[in-house]
C-alpha cells in the first residue's frame, strides 16, 4: 500500500488528463502561436507548469495568469513566470479583457463555490469563442459514495464539516452548463477509482467506468458570446443567486 497509495491519491487531481486535454486544444489550433491560459485556484501550480512544459515543447508562446489567495503558493507560481491575481470569484470581476484568455483550467474548485451563475458569466466574458475551460469536480457518485448513501452514511465529499459546498454529479453539471447554449460539453473523464491499489488496473477502471470514480473531468467549450445568468430571467429559484452583467 505504502507503494502505491502516493500515485493513487495523487490521481483524483487527474494532471495527466488536464494536460492532456489543453495539448488537444493547442494542435487542433496549429497557427495560434501565442495562447494564454488561466488557472482558477493554482495551488502549487501543478496543472499549470505541466501546461507550461507542453506549450514548450509545441513550440507555442504564452501567457500563464493564475489566481490565488494563499501567499506561499503565490509566491512559488510568480517564481515560475505566472502572473498572480487576487480576486473573490464570486463577487468581483476577473481583472481580464473581454475574450483574452484560449484556456481556463478550474480543477476542484467549483465544489467550494456557489455563485455558479456569476462565475460563469466570467468565464463566458474572458475566454475566447472557441476556447476551452477543463473543469474538475469530485465526483458525488463514485462508487463508494454510493455505498454510503445506501447504507445511510454521508458522503465524504460533502462532509458538512469540510469545505465543499457543493456535491456535483457530471451528467447534471453538463446539463446546468449547456443551458443558454454558450458552452458545449465534451466527454467525462474519469480519475482515480477508490481502493484500487493497483496503478494500471486503476487508470483501466477510470478509462471504462467513470461516473463510478473519485474525480470527473470536462471540457467546456465556448459556442457563442452571452450572459450565463440571463437564464434566471427564464426559470425562478428559490436562491438569490448573484448575476454578472458587462
Amino acid at each position: 500500500k505504502r507503494r502505491y497509495w502516493p500515485a493513487l491519491t495523487e490521481l483524483q487531481f487527474g494532471r495527466e488528463t488536464v494536460v492532456s486535454l489543453a495539448r488537444e486544444y493547442v494542435r487542433a489550433h496549429p497557427d495560434q502561436k501565442s495562447v494564454t491560459v488561466l488557472d482558477v485556484g493554482l495551488g502549487r501550480a501543478v496543472d499549470m507548469l505541466n501546461i507550461k512544459s507542453m506549450l514548450e515543447e509545441e513550440g507555442r508562446t504564452f501567457r500563464l495568469l493564475g489566481l490565488e489567495a494563499y501567499e506561499p503558493n503565490v509566491e512559488h507560481a510568480e517564481a515560475h513566470g505566472i502572473e498572480v491575481f487576487r480576486f473573490d470569484l464570486e463577487s468581483e470581476k476577473m481583472p481580464l479583457e473581454d475574450a483574452s484568455v484560449d484556456i481556463i483550467v478550474m480543477n476542484q474548485i467549483l465544489e467550494h463555490t456557489k455563485e455558479w451563475y456569476f462565475i460563469f458569466d466570467e468565464v463566458a466574458r474572458v475566454l475566447r469563442k472557441g476556447g476551452i475551460c477543463i473543469v474538475g469536480v469530485p465526483n458525488l457518485v463514485s462508487w463508494h459514495e454510493r455505498v454510503r448513501l445506501l447504507f445511510g452514511k454521508h458522503p465524504y465529499c460533502l462532509d458538512m464539516k469540510g469545505a465543499h459546498i457543493r456535491g456535483i454529479v457530471m451528467k447534471n453539471f453538463v446539463e446546468f452548463i449547456e443551458q443558454g447554449g454558450i458552452f458545449k460539453s465534451g466527454k467525462i473523464y474519469g480519475t482515480y477509482m477508490y481502493g484500487v491499489l493497483n496503478p494500471t488496473l486503476n487508470k483501466w477502471l477510470c478509462r471504462y467506468l467513470p461516473t463510478f470514480c473519485v474525480t470527473n473531468i470536462v471540457v467546456l467549450r465556448k459556442e457563442k458570446e452571452g450572459c450565463f445568468s440571463d437564464i434566471l430571467d427564464k426559470v425562478f429559484l428559490e436562491t438569490n443567486f448573484r448575476r454578472g452583467r458587462r
